[in-house]
């Protein structure tokens, strides 16, 4: 592969990988308003703080334990958006 296929390639694996998150933070959306709707608005910042953590935590293993690379870093995005909205 010349190096315009490999950013391509690069970039469309990211794209792809991004987009397992697009139903989670729709979701997410709607769930933070629902608990703010009940005025409990402790329970989504203890839950984003731990998905900031998670998301650290997956950043770390993908980039540096695995060749995924920059792809890495969307695929930890996309599971901490998932954990997030299930811990929701």
């Amino acid at each position: 592969l010349n190096i315009t296929e490999k950013r391509i390639t690069i970039a469309a694996s990211i794209l792809m990988l991004f987009t397992v998150a697009m139903i989670a933070q729709s979701m997410l959306a709607l769930l933070n308003r629902a608990f703010y709707a009940s005025n409990d608005t402790k329970t989504p910042m203890y839950i984003g703080i731990v998905s900031i953590a998670l998301n650290f935590v997956f950043c770390s293993i993908f980039f540096n334990a695995t060749n995924l690379g920059p792809a890495g870093m969307s695929l930890s995005y996309s599971i901490q958006s998932i954990v997030n909205m299930t811990l929701m």
